[in-house]
Formats: C-alpha cells, structure tokens, sequence
C-alpha cells in the first residue's frame, strides 16, 4: 500500500492558498492510488520546539535518551514510511515559517536520514522516494527583475537531495495578495498538478 505524508506549513487555515492545493493534490492522488494511506502533519496546530542543545548531543550520542529523541523518532519513521512526500508552505519573509525550519531540525540526523562516509562525504539515506513541493507567495517572482532574492524553493530542495531524494516537483503560486489574480492562479496551479499525476 502506498503512503503520502503530507505536511502543511501555513498558519492560516480556511484562508490558505498552499493548503487548498495541498488538498487537492491529495484528493487527485488518491484518486490515482485507490486505498492509499494519508499521514499528516499541520505544523500549525502541532508546532514542533525549536532544537535545544540536550537534543543535539542526543542525535550524536550513541545511545541517546530515548525520550528527548521521541518526537524525532517519530517524524523520521513517517518520512521512511511515505512514499511520496507532500510540503506545502507559504513564503514570509523570502523563507517558511519558522515552525516547517523546526521540524527539518528534528528530521535531519546523521545515520538516520543522512550519513557521512568517510572519503567520499555525505549520503542521504531516504532513497527511492518522491517529494512534491507547494508554495504561495503574495508577490509576483517569475520574471521580473528587481525581485528580492528566494531562499525558499532552493533550500527545501537542497534538503531533501541531501537526505536521499532526487525526485522532486514542484508547484508554485504567485501573486496571492491580489484575490483577482489568486482566483486566476489557483485553478491553473491545480491544472498542473492534475497532469502531474495523470
């Protein structure tokens, strides 16, 4: 049985452009894998803590406390069980809500999600996976040359090559502040995401 675990990052709700595609990306891939499994996250209601230093010297101890490392635990057996990862998440301030940075510092350790090699680096050790990416942004990015730098993008995708996943996709949406474009940009965003899962 195939599993996607989908993870949603936006503080807003109801109001959420990221979560409404997320939504309907997994209606339609539920729709395309008939008795599919669902794990969710909505980092929203359920915000993870930022790392302390207690923590870290438990990811690197051989034999860490089994209750500091509990909830990282716990965030890496559903990535190891999905199959297709879903990341949905607004953009604030040319990044992610801080909450969706807290929950990579919980999922990213060494020997479970990555490992170094000695003499030829790091490896990623979720192999075999797929990963979608969903953004909204207020403003317009594409094409226009005085935008402001995104880290965004670029950085979700460097994290998840780097734990072991290279196929990845991702579905942008521009332009949220304007609910005239937002009601244009919505449906093809969807479109896209339909003949992504054709």
């Amino acid at each position: 049985m195939k599993t996607l675990l989908r993870i949603d990052a936006s503080i807003r709700q109801e109001q959420s452009h990221s979560r409404q595609l997320a939504a309907h990306f997994q209606t339609r891939w539920l729709q395309k894998t008939p008795g599919g499994n669902i794990i969710y996250r909505d980092l929203a209601k359920d915000a993870p803590p930022h790392i302390s230093r207690q923590l870290i010297d438990a990811f690197f101890a051989e034999n860490g406390d089994p209750h500091l490392l509990a909830l990282s635990d716990q965030f890496i057996a559903e990535w190891k069980a999905g199959d297709t990862i879903l990341i949905s998440t607004p953009m604030y301030n040319l990044s992610f809500p801080s909450t969706l940075k807290a929950y990579i510092d919980h999922l990213v350790r060494i020997n479970q999600t990555f490992a170094y090699v000695p003499g030829s680096g790091y490896k990623g050790l979720l192999q075999g996976k797929q990963a979608v990416i969903i953004i909204a942004k207020g403003g317009f990015y594409k094409g226009v040359g005085q935008a402001p730098p995104d880290f965004l993008g670029k950085y979700l995708e460097g994290m998840l090559r780097f734990m072991g996943i290279e196929e990845i996709q991702l579905f942008v949406m521009e332009g949220t502040q304007s609910p005239d474009h937002a009601a244009v940009a919505m449906p093809e965003v969807k479109e896209e995401i339909d003949g992504f899962l054709v």
